[in-house]
C-alpha cells in the first residue's frame, strides 16, 4: 500500500478549505488579526465558497477551529516534517510504503491559486484586479503545456470564484491567449 496526498488537479477540490485558507495565509504573510477577520468574513458573507462540513448553522466555531489547526500545523511545519522520516520508518516495519516528497511538497496545484486570487480580491487588493501570463501560471505549477485539460480546469476555476480574464480591457479567452500576454483577472460576482 503506497500513502501519499497528491492529487491530480482535476479532482482537487474547488471549496476552500481550512488548510486552504492557512497556505494562502502564510503565503500572503498574513497577521492572526486578519487572518480571523477574513475566516469571519469568508464564513459569515461567502460560506457558498467553504466545504460542505463548514456550512451549516453553528458550524462556525468548527470552521474557525480548523482555520487555527492548520495555521499552527505550517507554523510547526518543519518539526512536524522532521518527524515523518520516523514514522516512515515503523510504516515499512507494518508493510506500508510512504512517500516522504509527496506528504510533504509544497505544491498545491491550479485550484489553490484561484483559490488564493479569489481571496486576494475579494479581501486584500483594493484595485480588484491582478495581472498575470498564463506562461507564468504553468510555469509556476510545473505544466509544460496549455493543454485542454488545463484550460478546462482553468476555466472551471475561474466560474465558480466568479473570475473573469481579460486582455487589453476586452474579454479573454484563456485557450486562445498568447502565453507571454500580460491578463487581467477580475472579480465578476
Amino acid at each position: 500500500m503506497k500513502i501519499s496526498n497528491s492529487i491530480d488537479y482535476n479532482e482537487a477540490p474547488l471549496e476552500i478549505t481550512a488548510q486552504d485558507l492557512a497556505i494562502i495565509f502564510d503565503e500572503l504573510d498574513f497577521g492572526v488579526k486578519t487572518q480571523m477577520k477574513i475566516a469571519n468574513d469568508i464564513w459569515e458573507y461567502d460560506r457558498w465558497i467553504l466545504q460542505e462540513q463548514y456550512k451549516g448553522d453553528g458550524k462556525k466555531k468548527s470552521f474557525i477551529q480548523a482555520v487555527l489547526y492548520q495555521v499552527n500545523y505550517l507554523y510547526h511545519k518543519e518539526e512536524i516534517d522532521d518527524s515523518l522520516w520516523t514514522i516512515s520508518d515503523n510504516a515499512k516495519e507494518l508493510g506500508y510504503e510512504v512517500d516522504i516528497f509527496a506528504l510533504t511538497e509544497d505544491f498545491y496545484g491550479i485550484s489553490k491559486y484561484f483559490k488564493r486570487i479569489w481571496i486576494q480580491l475579494k479581501f486584500v487588493n483594493k484595485y480588484g484586479y491582478t495581472r498575470t501570463k498564463i506562461r507564468t501560471i504553468l510555469k509556476q505549477y510545473n505544466y509544460k503545456r496549455r493543454t485542454e485539460k488545463f484550460c478546462d480546469h482553468v476555466i472551471q476555476c475561474m466560474k465558480f470564484y466568479g473570475i473573469q480574464a481579460y486582455e487589453k480591457g476586452l474579454f479573454c479567452d484563456i485557450r486562445k491567449a498568447s502565453l507571454d500576454i500580460m491578463i487581467t483577472l477580475k472579480l465578476i460576482k
